[in-house]
């Protein structure tokens, strides 16, 4: 078989536990059932034994996982999915995504995924790209979590790809969010946020800060984020602008405690809508799925033509009902 068609890795357990658990948390971006029938197949091992998924694995224990990317195909389920477009071309599309929606297929239950639309709406895309990227990911440049709405790029051909993502990494694209924020005032704090970033060490499913230090603990990143105060609202409320230098998993929400606060909706990093004394307010907050940040503003440079680009896309209504109830 082509080598260059295999995923491997070889790395220690992270926790004790059931072998298919185990696994799914630590490479979330593979289904369970995925998971599951890989070691069925014996192409997920435990310190080279082939075993069962409900395979006690205790932690530290090296496991060898090797999936085959033709196989991670049928992931993708292309079906009609709600989402904008803001621009396309030849080379490029850009989206603007709505609260809820995956970008790829990730850990959990199987649900519709901006990838699954694309598919559906630019066969082309997965036809470009098949085995030659992550075919679950095919012409996704960067990402943004399932709860937060706004702007992202997908690339149509594997050029476009490759030349964005260079500028992603070289910090030439520019990515500005809109954020509700609760908590130490940030007026307070450096504009500027740096810190390493990496899985938190209980709750694996998030991610948590820490001081820069050398050398950089294992599985540790920089992460560089600019927050600016935007506005400012009763019981501790306030609008911040947030301009990203990296793109680490939940970087915004992850800075936003380490500042001493939280994205207001976002009770997975702690935020309690109890906090707030005022009923109605209190109320509104218990009903919000997620929390309140948007990717509000893009810049590129186009792969093709090689022009600067600005793309813009306004906050959800949610922003402006809530604006309405504190300014009451």
């Amino acid at each position: 078989m082509d080598n260059n068609n295999i995923i491997a890795k070889k790395v220690a357990a992270i926790q004790s536990g059931r072998l298919d658990v185990v696994v799914s948390k630590m490479f979330p971006e593979f289904t369970r059932s995925l998971i599951q029938k890989s070691i069925k197949e014996q192409g997920i091992t435990v310190e080279g034994q082939s075993i069962s998924p409900s395979f006690k694995v205790e932690e530290g224990q090296m496991i060898e996982v090797q999936f085959i990317k033709s196989k991670l195909q049928v992931e993708i389920d292309p079906q009609k999915v709600d989402y904008t477009v803001v621009y396309e071309d030849q080379e490029i599309l850009i989206i603007d995504k709505p609260k809820g929606l995956m970008v790829h297929p990730g850990a959990g239950p199987r649900k519709p995924t901006l990838v699954d639309g694309l598919v559906f709406d630019y066969p082309e895309i997965q036809a470009s790209l098949e085995s030659k990227e992550d075919v679950i990911r095919p012409g996704i440049v960067h990402r943004l979590d399932q709860f937060t709405t706004g702007l992202l790029v997908v690339a149509k051909t594997r050029s476009s790809l490759l030349h964005l993502k260079g500028q992603f990494k070289t910090k030439s694209a520019k990515r500005k969010y809109d954020c509700f924020y609760f908590g130490v005032n940030p007026t307070a704090q450096s504009q500027q946020v740096e810190t390493l970033v990496g899985r938190h060490p209980k709750r694996r499913t998030l991610f948590h800060a820490i001081e820069l230090c050398s050398p950089v603990p294992s599985g540790y990143r920089n992460a560089i984020s600019h927050f600016a105060l935007i506005d400012t609202y009763p019981y501790g409320f306030y609008r911040l602008e947030v301009l990203l230098s990296t793109g680490r998993t939940h970087q915004i929400r992850v800075h936003a405690k380490h500042i001493g606060g939280v994205v207001v909706g976002d009770t997975s990093y702690g935020y309690k809508p109890s906090t707030c004394s005022d009923p109605k307010i209190r109320k509104f907050l218990e009903g919000l799925n997620g929390p309140m940040l948007h990717a509000k503003e893009l810049d590129i440079i186009h792969p093709k033509t090689g022009k600067a680009m600005t793309f813009a896309a306004d906050a959800p209504l949610v922003f402006n009902k809530f604006i309405d109830m504190l300014n009451k």
